[in-house]
């Protein structure tokens, strides 16, 4: 009886597989079904693993760098730690922090609209629209700028007065730091009212 032969190209990957007449080549077809199993198996994630798997995603910037390479990196550095099996990809990470960040997404907004803090942040989103739309007319106008604290970062030049149109990434900084510095005051609001009650 005839075996059937295919060449096996790359581990974990059957779009690679071709025929060809190279002895060195060819596997068996039963050596690549278990071949195909084994890198088809799934990886169960615990608590620890994700956390861990967060920590690596996080230290190594994953999201930040460009062609998956971040992702590669963070997988290769998971796969020396005992608790991860070798099989472990990057298309396999990359899918869990994504799951892991929506799940958190999900149980997050369910939390705010049970709490009531849902009300709040809608009023803190309509205060920020109403911030980004003071931005945009900022960015389109030759007029000053709208904001009451264009003067925090010092002018480019001694000759050059605050009032005139300054460039858009100065524009979106003082709408970045407008924003922040209303979070925080309404942080502080939050906390004082919890430790009065207290």
């Amino acid at each position: 009886m005839e075996e059937t032969q295919l060449k096996y190209c790359e581990p974990g990957h059957m779009a690679n597989l071709c025929g060809s007449n190279a002895a060195q080549d060819f596997i068996s077809k039963a050596k690549f079904k278990f071949l195909l199993k084994r890198n088809m198996q799934r990886v169960t994630f615990t608590p620890e693993m994700d956390t861990l798997l967060l920590r690596e995603v996080i230290a190594n910037q994953a999201f930040a760098m460009k062609n998956g390479t971040g992702w590669r990196q963070t997988a290769d550095k998971l796969i020396k730690l005992p608790n991860f099996t070798p099989i472990l990809t990057a298309r396999t990470v990359r899918e869990r922090t994504n799951s892991l960040v929506n799940q958190f997404r999900r149980e997050n907004s369910a939390n705010e609209k049970s709490s009531g803090i849902e009300e709040e942040e809608e009023e803190d989103e309509a205060a920020g629209e109403m911030t980004r739309q003071q931005a945009l007319q900022g960015l389109k106008s030759n007029e000053s700028c709208p904001f009451e604290s264009c003067c925090l970062r010092p002018p480019t030049s001694p000759t050059t007065p605050c009032g005139k149109k300054r460039k858009a990434a100065d524009a979106m900084l003082a709408f970045l730091e407008d924003k922040e510095n209303t979070r925080r005051k309404e942080r502080e609001r939050r906390s004082w009212t919890l430790e009065g009650w207290s």
